[in-house]
């Protein structure tokens, strides 16, 4: 079965959504320990495990590390506006932003906005060359950039009711969540 096919129609049951609950809240948690709290066996919980991150339930693991211990104490927004449907190349282009490491995020958006980037930069001036690259283009594009000045929180997924009794989920492509009837 394709990887597009089998993320998009994916139920997650109780244990699954139990082992995203236990992870999400400490994922440091030993593969020990979490077979446990969930009642598998250490290789049934690590072929569970696999296939949720087959099916991009889990991203990644990675350590959260503020920017400005990185060097990189400046976070912006900024809006793309084209005043025309982009090309392919410039589609490309913009898919290609996501190996600048300066671009946290880059979402299509509808409105008047075309794009929206959440970036982090060194310096004012720093920040003013990403926006150069960002520009840098063969479609007329305007900007709107917009300084964070302090972040007020941030949160890394809704904390709802994951886990809860008879709460089954469907993900779609894009692991966002929505209720399966069964």
């Amino acid at each position: 079965m394709e990887a597009w096919y089998y993320t998009y129609c994916m139920v997650l049951d109780e244990i699954d959504l139990l082992i995203v609950k236990s992870l999400l809240e400490d994922a440091r948690m030993s593969h020990v320990d979490l077979a446990r709290r969930v009642s598998l066996s250490r290789p049934a919980l690590l072929a569970r495990v696999r296939k949720l991150e087959r099916a991009h339930i889990f991203r990644g693991f990675y350590a959260d590390v503020g920017r400005k211990v990185l060097g990189f104490p400046i976070t912006a927004f900024i809006n793309l506006r084209y005043a025309q449907q982009l090309s392919s190349r410039e589609n490309a282009r913009i898919r290609s932003l996501a190996g600048d490491e300066q671009v946290l995020e880059l979402h299509h958006v509808a409105g008047e906005d075309c794009f929206i980037l959440k970036v982090c930069a060194a310096s004012v001036e720093d920040l003013s060359g990403l926006l150069e690259r960002v520009k840098d283009t063969r479609e007329p594009v305007t900007s709107k950039t917009t300084l964070v000045l302090s972040t007020v929180f941030e949160k890394p997924y809704p904390r709802s009711d994951i886990g809860s009794a008879g709460a089954a989920r469907s993900t779609n492509a894009r692991g966002h969540g929505a209720r399966s009837a069964r």
